[in-house]
């Protein structure tokens, strides 16, 4: 069994291989691999792999990350698509796979590394490879029907309407939305691609932020327009030319009569409220157009998240995903200790949550 870096070629075992270990997902192709990997902004492939008697049976990858931290531009990392052949697991590849990768990261000057685990890998990131959890901020959701929702639940839409009406109508309250003139003198306008006022756009909405993934419209455009399923809607807030903001949604078919949507990504010009709140209820009015159930974001920062509780969107703390993080220089660690601090959404992920 040896350990080694990825090899032009190898990704027509490496793509077998995770179909095999995650069965079913649509992110698994060739032509999606490519786009994440060979075709990402930083153009560097930083992939490790087990083999034995030259079938690759481990796979470690991380997506490299260009990343403001501390006002600096610096490369980061995310790691993804770790995965072991099920004939070889429980012998400890995914730990030698991860414990190489590290050590060769940090040589290369990797600032840090974050992942999403799941239930099964996230104990031996924090116990056996020295990571940490990074505080995390669960999905926010907002339903956009309620009696379409309560309907699933008891299994009748008339029944649903007749069951405690003050209680539906505290709960529309409750979820209510703000109607008034925040968005007064802004232009909310869809696009299709990106102009060059998104690079200057970038310099002033990152400036609040430690830690920030680049959002350049070299970046906005590969991850949204350039991705293989191409199911994003993005938004751009305006008002006399200048860019003010964007916001990128997304519907997801839940099964043949449910529908939801997700804020994936959301960033503005700093301080701007009115900003914020108008895009937002720009995704509310599309999202209702498009007939979604539910509005869903995962936002890991405090302003935002503040702001979309403001418009009623209320947290579900059952879908908290887990956030660990690798820092290859000590100073680097405490960034992550305050949410106000960093900027992460859904879109930081290649298949956001």
């Amino acid at each position: 069994m040896i350990i080694r870096r990825y090899k032009e070629g190898d990704e027509k075992q490496i793509v077998p291989l995770l179909k095999l270990v995650f069965p079913g997902s649509k992110y698994i192709d060739e032509k999606y691999w490519n786009w994440m990997y060979k075709n990402n902004p930083t153009h560097l492939i930083r992939i490790w792999v087990a083999e034995d008697n030259e079938k690759i049976v481990g796979h470690y990858a991380v997506m490299s990350v260009f990343m403001k931290v501390n006002d600096k531009l610096q490369t980061g990392a995310l790691s993804l698509n770790i995965a072991v052949h099920p004939d070889y697991q429980g012998r400890g590849i995914f730990p030698r796979l991860a414990k190489q990768a590290s050590r060769e990261l940090s040589e290369e000057g990797i600032v840090f590394t974050y992942v999403y685990p799941n239930k099964r890998s996230f104990p031996i990131f924090i116990e056996k490879l020295g990571w940490f959890e990074v505080p995390s901020l669960p999905v926010l959701f907002k339903p956009l029907n309620l009696e379409k929702l309560l309907a699933r639940k008891v299994g009748n839409r008339f029944l649903a309407k007749m069951i405690n009406p003050f209680g539906l109508l505290f709960l529309k309250v409750f979820f209510g939305e703000r109607r008034n003139d925040i968005s007064k003198g802004i232009d909310v306008i869809r696009v299709t691609s990106l102009d060059d006022r998104v690079d200057g756009f970038w310099e002033q909405a990152s400036k609040p932020y430690k830690i920030i993934a680049l959002r350049d419209k070299k970046y906005l455009t590969w991850r949204y327009f350039d991705k293989p399923d191409n199911s994003y809607m993005m938004y751009l807030a305006e008002k006399e030319g200048e860019m003010l903001g964007y916001i990128v949604l997304k519907l997801v078919t839940i099964d043949e009569s449910s529908k939801s949507g997700t804020i994936v990504d959301l960033l503005t010009l700093p301080g701007r409220e009115d900003v914020v709140l108008t895009l937002i209820l720009k995704a509310i009015e599309h999202f209702k157009e498009e007939e979604a159930d539910v509005a869903m974001c995962y936002m890991q920062n405090k302003y935002c998240y503040e702001l979309l509780r403001k418009i009623g969107f209320v947290p579900f703390p059952p879908v908290t995903p887990k956030l660990c993080a690798q820092i290859y220089t000590a100073e680097h660690r405490t960034l992550f200790s305050d949410v106000r601090d960093y900027f992460i959404t859904g879109g930081d992920r290649p298949h956001e949550i």
